[in-house]
């Protein structure tokens, strides 16, 4: 499966093009949906997704197109910081990215989330771990939120928030989000592998319960990029 587009420009019109039609399909489906956080959720699962498809629009060894690729997450959150700030006014994006629509929850949820991405995208796109990570933040960290909110009536004893079926959604869907990863850039999914994607999932999913006054997209990436570094090395595509 050969996706390089050998100009990096034209590569990066079609990463930016394909990014602007999801958020655009976002905006859409929020206007038409009366989920709670619908919009939220939507985009924490797939902009990290994107990211990850796009990468091999081209030679992903190049460090011109690493940042090209981290310019989306990075910028995305440079917005949400002017928004911070009150330098930006986008009432629309804040009351979809928001829990709460308030500003404070842009720090804690997207802000942080773009930045993780951006380093993603920078640093680990090449290696198993750099993938596990972004899987363990979009599938897991956002699967389990809608699993858990809608069907997790059952808390865990310690926990008032975070809920059993929410957990088990988390671990199952970084799993299978991480071997959708692997299978895309044509890495084997061997029987050790799988039990390596489910021990980063499993560890990831337990700390992400922990997580320090919401602040989950950070804990949940340096999970994922920290086990997968231990159960995976620095195993290279």
């Amino acid at each position: 499966m050969n996706l390089i587009i050998e100009n990096i420009w034209w590569a990066y019109a079609a990463y930016v093009g394909i990014f602007t039609v999801y958020l655009i399909l976002v905006f859409l489906a929020v206007k038409l949906s009366s989920i709670k956080h619908f919009g939220r959720k939507l985009t924490h699962i797939g902009s990290g997704t994107i990211m990850v498809l796009c990468a091999r629009l081209h030679y992903t060894s190049k460090f011109q197109w690493r940042l090209l690729l981290a310019s989306v997450p990075f910028g995305s959150s440079l917005l949400i910081l002017g928004m911070v700030t009150k330098i930006i006014k986008f009432p629309l994006f804040q009351r979809i990215m928001s829990r709460e629509n308030g500003l404070h929850d842009l720090i804690r949820g997207p802000l942080i989330y773009g930045f993780c991405m951006g380093i993603a995208a920078l640093f680990f796109i090449n290696d198993i771990a750099g993938l596990l990570s972004v899987a363990v933040l979009c599938f897991g960290d956002g699967f389990a939120e809608i699993f858990g909110s809608n069907l997790g009536k059952k808390k865990w004893w310690f926990s008032e928030k975070k809920s059993y079926v929410g957990t088990i959604a988390f671990a199952v869907c970084s799993v299978l989000g991480s071997m959708f990863f692997l299978w895309y850039f044509n890495s084997n999914l061997t029987l050790t592998t799988l039990w390596k994607l489910a021990a980063v999932a499993v560890i990831s999913g337990v700390i992400e319960i922990f997580d320090p006054k919401g602040f989950d997209n950070a804990s949940v990436y340096l999970s994922g990029l920290l086990f997968g570094h231990i159960f995976f090395g620095t195993e290279f595509f």
